[in-house]
């Protein structure tokens, strides 16, 4: 099999991983259930991810990537006369609008990392990452502090409060009403 063609059935693989987990969460599905929506013998499965966890582990880093190319690729077309955390607002509001599984398989994977060292990681590399995007598109400066922690530190702030309004969307019987809170919520730059 070559490269491609292996990295296109994984892909294909993931994509159904993606589709079942986010609509009945990672605890709630089979392998057998992915491998159904994959149309592959469940033995593929083990081929390409090993077990469970592995195809977990492989599907958080595809969905991470394709997110963050996304948030960067967003916060590129933001114009100067565009405050970045509006910006910010719009990309994770038509995101939760668009494809609300993203936040949900995120969310799983946080609740679990909990106990576990590698998915530990992997969520502080995605909020690393993220922050960095973040970071990288803000036109913060603070001449007493040339280290850029002020830019770093308010890309956190917007990150955690962007999440956190997603988390309370999930739950809330209206959805769209978490969101207005953001705009409150931007970080002083002076």
């Amino acid at each position: 099999m070559s490269s491609e063609s292996y990295e296109y059935k994984k892909n294909s693989i993931l994509e159904a991983a993606y589709k079942i987990i986010s609509q009945k969460g990672y605890a709630n599905v089979t392998l057998r259930e992915i491998s159904k929506e994959a149309n592959i013998a469940l033995s593929q499965l083990n081929y390409y991810f090993v077990n469970k966890e592995g195809l977990f582990v492989d599907l958080f880093k595809f969905m991470s990537n394709k997110y963050i190319e996304k948030l960067d690729g967003y916060l590129i077309k933001t114009r100067s006369d565009v405050n970045i955390q509006s910006r910010i607002n719009e990309f994770f509001i038509e995101t939760f609008e668009n494809d609300p599984g993203v936040f949900k398989i995120l969310f799983d994977i946080v609740s679990m990392a909990l106990w576990s060292y590698k998915l530990k990681g992997l969520i502080d590399t995605l909020f690393a990452d993220m922050t960095s995007v973040i970071n990288k598109h803000m036109y913060i400066t603070d001449t007493s502090n040339s280290s850029g922690q002020v830019t770093n530190s308010s890309a956190k702030f917007m990150l955690s409060s962007e999440l956190g309004v997603i988390l309370l969307s999930i739950f809330s019987a209206d959805s769209k009403y978490q969101f207005d809170i953001l705009p409150q919520l931007t970080p002083s730059t002076k």
